[in-house]
């Protein structure tokens, strides 16, 4: 049977060059974004929709009691 060339053009024209790794490094704080004081932490959605505690009223559901059959 023929012979089949599985090598792509790619791969036979390129030329691998030697990389050097470069440094990871973790840039400092420019400290832009600090500001002074303290920070208001009430927002107005918080100040406006408040939660209001209410009693929870007594079901008028009749208690569930189960009575088992008495005839076997």
């Amino acid at each position: 049977e023929g012979h089949m060339d599985l090598n792509t053009t790619n791969a036979t024209q390129y030329k691998e060059h030697p990389l050097q790794r470069q440094e990871i490094h973790k840039p400092s704080s420019s400290n832009i974004l600090k500001g002074s004081g303290d920070m208001e932490k009430d927002t107005h959605y918080n100040k406006d929709y408040q939660e209001h505690h209410i009693n929870r009223l007594a079901s008028m559901k009749p208690k569930n009691e189960y009575l088992p059959p008495t005839v076997p």
